[in-house]
């Protein structure tokens, strides 16, 4: 969804998955709707970056495979403990390499 699709939407829906592989655009979507829409990460790999833009959570795939450690990303970045959230992400990383 582009952002500006995003920005005519908003206030409704009040949450939406972004899973568009631009950087830019979604931490432009951040910036223009982050106050009003609350906006998850659908691709693993942008997670760390989008958290540290504003994204409030991601909607995973990893945590069938990896359990409780995929889900310590988001817990090791919401309580920005980046080294380690890093080393979760690249193990989900590998995961998406294959």
């Amino acid at each position: 969804m582009t952002v500006s699709a995003v920005v005519k939407l908003s206030p409704v829906p009040p949450a939406f998955k972004d899973s568009t592989k631009d950087l830019y655009q979604m931490a432009e979507t951040i910036r223009a709707v982050g106050d009003k829409v609350a906006m998850f990460c659908g691709l693993e790999p942008y997670a760390l970056p989008l958290l540290q833009r504003g994204a409030v959570g991601i909607v995973a795939m990893t945590p069938n495979i990896l359990g409780e450690k995929a889900v310590s990303l988001y817990t090791y970045a919401s309580s920005g403990q980046w080294a380690e959230a890093v080393k979760v992400e690249y193990i989900i990383d590998q995961l998406y390499s294959y």
